[in-house]
């Protein structure tokens, strides 16, 4: 059905195929994204290395029976209050009371923003000769590298009976 209306003709440089004002318009719309971007993209990521803190708090919490032979719940919250984001390995070991070795977790490419927390978990069951005092500590590296970028300042004990 026909209504007898019709468009005006488009007028104007883009409408004759000017390149002259379609590049003006590219650049316009090509400035206006990589300000939103770099608005976005953001204030902590972008910092610069040598003004980039990585720090966190820690709580270890462990949970079970205190007997050899028991398993053992180990409950790690980890909260970043750094100033950048980072990209994580987390390690969490459990030690005897002479430094020996019981048990080491990872946790592998933990992703952590300022002010983030993780909830992380693992369980055990040591050993008849673990007896005594058992340390926790928690180890942060940068993911995939040797980098300690936070090592827990105490460590948290237990005692299997």
């Amino acid at each position: 059905m026909e209504t007898g209306l019709t468009a005006p003709p488009v007028r104007g440089r883009l409408a004759r195929g000017s390149h002259k004002g379609r590049s003006v318009l590219r650049w316009a719309v090509t400035l206006g994204c990589l300000l939103l971007t770099t608005g976005c993209v953001g204030q902590a990521s972008d910092l610069p290395e040598e003004l980039a803190v990585y720090d966190f708090v820690a709580t270890v919490a462990p949970s079970g029976t205190d007997t050899p032979g028991g398993s053992f719940d180990i409950s790690l919250e980890m909260t970043s209050v750094g100033n950048t984001v980072v990209e994580t390995d987390i390690v969490l070991k459990v030690t005897r009371a002479d430094g020996s070795p019981v048990v080491e977790r990872r946790f592998d490419r933990v992703l952590f923003h300022p002010e983030e927390n993780w909830a992380l978990g693992s369980s055990f069951v040591p050993g008849s000769d673990d007896r005594g005092r058992l340390s926790f500590e928690v180890i942060v590296y940068r993911h995939g590298t040797d980098e300690v970028l936070w090592r827990s300042p105490t460590k948290s004990e237990l005692v299997v009976l």
